[in-house]
């Protein structure tokens, strides 16, 4: 418990302050001389989503495949074998604290392996509520 001796002549004010920080989920109670005041700690949702999918291969442009709402796109034409392919997808806090987002893509080939790619550049970047990362 956290206390604090302030002494003050007549007629005389001092604003104190004092830091709490909540440890979970739950109503808190403080009293102050005989006045109680209560406040509930909530825990945030955090959330984010990704919001468009870029992607880039050598001879073509830069294309939206995905955006919200909707579908995967459809990428035209047929992409070379051995081809690098950029992918940039953007991700966005649709929380209301600032969170560190991370992304990882899942790609199935047609043999059915799987392999999880992380990006190479944005990750792990803090975002404060509606910002944005690509």
């Amino acid at each position: 418990m956290a206390q604090q001796t302030v002494y003050v002549a007549p007629g005389e004010y001092k604003v104190i302050s004092f830091e709490v920080v909540p440890t979970e989920a739950r109503t808190y109670s403080v009293s102050m001389d005989g006045v109680d005041i209560s406040f509930t700690a909530a825990v945030a949702p955090i959330t984010g989503e990704i919001v468009a999918v870029r992607m880039y291969y050598e001879g073509a442009d830069w294309e939206t495949v995905w955006a919200l709402p909707g579908v995967p796109g459809v990428i035209p034409g047929k992409i070379p074998l051995n081809s690098e392919i950029y992918l940039t997808p953007t991700w966005e806090n649709t929380s209301i604290v600032d969170i560190v987002g991370h992304v990882e893509l899942k790609v199935t080939y047609p043999d059915g392996t799987e392999r999880t790619l992380s990006a190479a550049s944005g990750q792990d970047s803090k975002r404060s509520p509606g910002g944005q990362a690509n």
